[in-house]
């Protein structure tokens, strides 16, 4: 889903959220190399939001951002 968020939908950053409880959430956003970003409460709930930016995708995936020099 990163990938296509990214490469299909020409987005440039993604955002996820789950409840703050949700242990098994968290990590699936964690292990997505999605960076803390928040928390927040809304409608009641106890939110945990994670980010990740197409320029850190680029880099964990190993290829240069295209706007690097060279």
């Amino acid at each position: 889903m990163i990938r296509h968020g990214f490469g299909e939908l020409g987005l440039d950053r993604i955002v996820a959220g789950a409840d703050t409880l949700n242990a098994a959430s968290l990590r699936v956003m964690q292990k997505a190399g999605m960076s803390y970003d928040g928390r927040n409460l809304r409608n009641g709930h106890d939110l945990t939001y994670y980010a990740l930016s197409r320029e850190k995708f680029r880099e964990a995936s190993g290829n240069a951002p295209s706007d690097a020099p060279g």
